[in-house]
């Protein structure tokens, strides 16, 4: 961050922002977390950089889950996705499923968090994203354990494990 501030890199302080922001996010540091969310976002719209301004709508999405407010992470997982949409942004789509289904599953919705992450693991195909296939596999394989589907489970776990030894 000092770096990018000291030769004037200000895409790059963005960047920097928005990932301290998520490790505050990590350790549940709200408050900071959307000080440095708020930084990044300022200077990604200075920019006019419509896909990082998206994409902050998913960072404060994910914010807000983390703190049970998820009336207002879902209007952030809405708009971004409707943007993403608009643009036919795979990735973002992806991207916005994947924390949905995350909401669904704090939320105790186990159904709707397979249907969000169901969708992902179609676009993680469709890209052929090898890492995000293992890792929604797993997610899938743990969802169906919680729902005492033992051998929905153990099928899903396979595949991780196998993507997983692709990656």
């Amino acid at each position: 961050l000092t770096l990018t501030q000291v030769i004037s890199w200000p895409l790059h302080e963005a960047h920097a922002l928005r990932f301290i922001g998520d490790c505050h996010a990590e350790f549940k540091q709200w408050d900071s977390a959307q000080v440095y969310y708020d930084r990044a976002l300022l200077i990604f719209k200075k920019m006019k950089n419509d896909s990082m301004i998206v994409r902050c709508k998913v960072n404060f999405g994910d914010m807000y889950r983390g703190k049970m407010d998820f009336k207002t992470a879902d209007r952030y997982y809405q708009s971004a996705l409707l943007d993403y949409q608009r643009s036919h942004s795979d990735f973002g789509i992806g991207l916005v499923n994947w924390s949905l289904g995350y909401q669904k599953v704090m939320q105790e919705e186990l159904d709707s968090a397979i249907v969000h992450f169901q969708k992902v693991e179609m676009i993680a195909h469709r890209l052929d994203n090898v890492f995000a296939q293992a890792a929604i596999f797993n997610e899938l394989a743990g969802l169906q354990l919680r729902r005492g589907k033992f051998a929905e489970s153990l099928e899903f776990a396979q595949k991780a494990f196998n993507y997983s030894k692709r990656y």
